[in-house]
């Protein structure tokens, strides 16, 4: 609902705006918090991505690598006394999709947007507190992502600015997975 809103916003902007005509290759770090929501786990933790690509006349192509600390959650039984799972995952993935940058009229702002397929894995641990094996799981799949951002122009070569990105992680093989990610973070771009 949240990335829905920011698409409007930034498509009532682009519709008074001028799109970068310039062509360039690009280099983009961006790190900043993850949250994750999945059926035990509620958690935030640091992630990062690091992207690589190319835009002409404001529109592109990326390929990118995502990575995020250890997310982790806690189920108490209240059917089974003294029953605890803690649960914990990391996610690690490489991407590639299209983006998009406009100029916010004569001035240095832009706003940017993308989508794309995300190729993810997951290590999730269940850990029971009770004589029974732990398990852990090493799961991958293909999901979609998709985000948003605004930033400013410093000189030819660089910019600065905040993104939100949405990553989708269904997974429906011998681990039930239905799981999504939002990160919101720095980016840092410098333009060839």
């Amino acid at each position: 609902m949240m990335l829905g809103k920011l698409a409007l916003a930034i498509a009532t902007l682009a519709g008074s705006s001028s799109v970068a005509a310039e062509t360039a290759f690009f280099l983009q770090a961006r790190g900043g918090v993850a949250d994750m929501t999945n059926f035990r786990i509620d958690d935030e933790e640091g992630a990062r991505q690091f992207i690589a690509g190319a835009r002409w006349g404001g529109v592109g192509v990326e390929l990118g690598h995502l990575d995020t600390g250890g997310f982790t959650g806690r189920f108490v039984s209240t059917n089974i006394s003294g029953l605890v799972l803690d649960y914990s995952s990391e996610v690690d993935g490489w991407f590639a999709g299209a983006n998009g940058r406009v100029s916010l009229g004569e001035s240095p702002w832009h706003v940017d947007g993308r989508i794309g397929a995300l190729r993810w894995s997951m290590a999730y641990a269940i850990v029971i507190n009770r004589p029974v094996p732990s398990q852990r799981f090493d799961v991958d799949d293909t999901g979609l992502y998709a985000g948003a951002g605004i930033g400013r122009n410093f000189g030819s070569h660089a910019s600065a600015g905040i993104a939100l990105d949405y990553f989708r992680l269904d997974h429906r093989g011998d681990v039930f997975l239905d799981a999504s990610m939002r990160m919101l973070s720095l980016a840092l771009e410098y333009r060839f």
